[in-house]
C-alpha cells in the first residue's frame, strides 16, 4: 500500500527553484510596480498631451472663423457678440 505524502510548496525546492527566494521575488515585485508606474505616467501624459492638443486646435478654428467672417463683411462687433470677445481682440485675430 502506498503511503501518501505532503509536500510543503514554500519548503520544497522544486517550488523554490523556478519561482526564487524572497530577495529575488522582491526584487521582481519591485520591478512590477516600477513597470506599472511607467505605464500609468505614460497614460497620463498621452491624455494630458490629446486635451492641450485639442484645446490648440479648437483655438485656431475659431480664429480662422473670425478671420473668414471678417473676409466676407461680417462686423467685428457681431463677431465679438458670437464668440463673447471684445472688438479689439476680434480686430488683433483678423490682422493675424
Amino acid at each position: 500500500m502506498c503511503k501518501e505524502r505532503y509536500i510543503n510548496p514554500f519548503t520544497d525546492f522544486s517550488f523554490k527553484k523556478p519561482f526564487g527566494d524572497e530577495q529575488s521575488m522582491a526584487v521582481r515585485d519591485y520591478e512590477n510596480i516600477l513597470e506599472s508606474a511607467k505605464r500609468q505616467a505614460t497614460r497620463e501624459g498621452l491624455e494630458i498631451g490629446l486635451t492641450k492638443g485639442r484645446e490648440e486646435g479648437k483655438e485656431e478654428e475659431r480664429k480662422e472663423n473670425i478671420r473668414f467672417m471678417i473676409s466676407v463683411g461680417v462686423t467685428p462687433e457681431t463677431i465679438a457678440t458670437k464668440y463673447g470677445m471684445t472688438i479689439e481682440e476680434v480686430v488683433q485675430i483678423s490682422k493675424s
